[in-house]
């Protein structure tokens, strides 16, 4: 399990990717998350992507966001940041 933290982190800061290519230590690719899709890599026994994942705790957030910051994620744009 930490070989696999070390080399998505290790690809993370290089490439700006955590899983650049499939291999057998990281059998995954982890696709970026969209407005659609909140694709999450879940690090068990074996790696898995997931959607939209802990729904109900990012449901929460978005409604402090937008009660608090008076905006809403669909409206966030950061050059650098795909949501």
């Amino acid at each position: 399990m930490p070989e696999i933290l070390l080399f998505t982190a290790h690809c993370a800061t290089i490439y700006r990717d955590p899983t650049p290519s499939v291999s057998k230590l990281v059998p995954v690719r982890w696709k970026p998350a969209t407005r659609e899709d909140m694709n999450t890599m879940v690090i068990r026994e074996e790696l898995a992507l997931e959607k939209h994942i802990l729904q109900d705790r990012m449901s929460l957030w978005r409604e402090m966001y937008r009660k608090y910051v008076n905006t809403s994620f669909t409206n966030y744009q950061d050059e650098n940041y795909e949501l």
